[in-house]
């Protein structure tokens, strides 16, 4: 028998939302998920403008 509530329970969004200035505080990137972890090299060439890095931590 089919059951909905478990389509609906792995279907459901993965998101949440939040205030511009608490993403803008919290959000770091240092690019380091682009780096091949075998080589060292990028994977992809970097963006030309600088990692968005915040106060309280280089990445995350």
């Amino acid at each position: 028998m089919f059951n909905d509530n478990l389509l609906k329970a792995a279907c459901s969004a993965k998101f949440r939302v939040l205030e511009a200035a608490v993403y803008l505080e919290k959000l770091s990137s240092d690019r380091s998920h682009m780096i091949d972890k075998r080589t060292g090299q990028w994977m992809k060439e970097p963006p030309a403008y600088p990692p968005i890095i915040s106060s309280e931590s280089p990445n995350n």
